[in-house]
């Protein structure tokens, strides 16, 4: 009987193995998502940022384009002082010109602001590009490990799987039979070392009989409280002794 436990023991040891590579294998694509999902929202302040950009470069155009014909009005009027005959026409025409420069003064100023947002955004665009690049580079070299570990974990599961199979061929099929259906209802944990006087799944106090019992690993005992196969071993870096 110690002998079967200690498969029993073993099995459990493989398929935490496996369960931790598949959680794994289930969380690093996840990782790969995340590296891209990072990446899209750098994209996307940059991609704003250019847009912000133009949308200053329109507005400075359309101020240059305003400046430029409401500078030709004043010429025009500039123009018709020579032709009027009266004072109030010229009183008229200086007081269009005055009012066609305080409107040239308020767009430059908008030109001016324009052009400040438009440095300043430039710089701005320019960091981002940067960072953007330095990031797309981090990225790839990460998913270039994350992608190695994948077919890592797809080694080291096909080796457990075998190490399995070559285990359960060498179990009574009532004793299989049990530690998969125990497994099944305790998160797939059937085999528990008992830990200070406890089972080491649901931490239940065991009498002392019983604890004596499971030491001699001549009988197949089991947790009343959850079910566990219950056995003491010594473990060295992993390994059952």
């Amino acid at each position: 009987m110690k002998e079967m436990l200690m498969r029993l023991y073993q099995l459990q040891m493989i398929d935490n193995r496996i369960n931790e590579l598949f959680q794994k294998q289930k969380d690093l694509p996840e990782q790969v998502v995340t590296l891209q999902k990072l990446l899209q929202r750098r994209e996307e302040e940059l991609a704003i940022k250019k847009r912000q950009l133009q949308e200053v470069q329109k507005k400075r155009r359309s101020a240059e384009q305003d400046l430029e014909e409401n500078n030709e009005k004043i010429k025009k009027y500039q123009a018709q002082l020579f032709q009027v005959k009266t004072n109030k026409e010229y009183t008229a025409i200086l007081h269009e010109i005055e009012l066609g420069k305080k409107k040239s003064s308020a767009i430059e100023d908008i030109i001016l602001l324009a052009m400040e947002e438009i440095d300043k955004l430039l710089k701005e665009e320019k960091i981002l590009e940067f960072q953007l690049a330095k990031e797309r580079e981090e990225i790839k070299t990460e998913r270039g490990k994350i992608e190695k570990a994948i077919v890592k974990i797809e080694e080291d599961l096909a080796i457990e799987k075998d190490r399995r199979r070559n285990l359960t061929v060498r179990l009574s099929k009532d004793l299989l039979s049990l530690y998969e259906r125990v497994a099944k209802g305790r998160d797939g944990i059937a085999v528990v070392n008992i830990k200070e006087g406890c089972c080491g799944g649901c931490y239940i106090s065991l009498p002392p009989q019983r604890i004596q019992e499971i030491k001699k690993m001549d009988l197949l005992i089991t947790c009343e409280h959850c079910g566990r196969i219950l056995l003491e071993v010594k473990e060295t870096n992993g390994y059952a002794i």
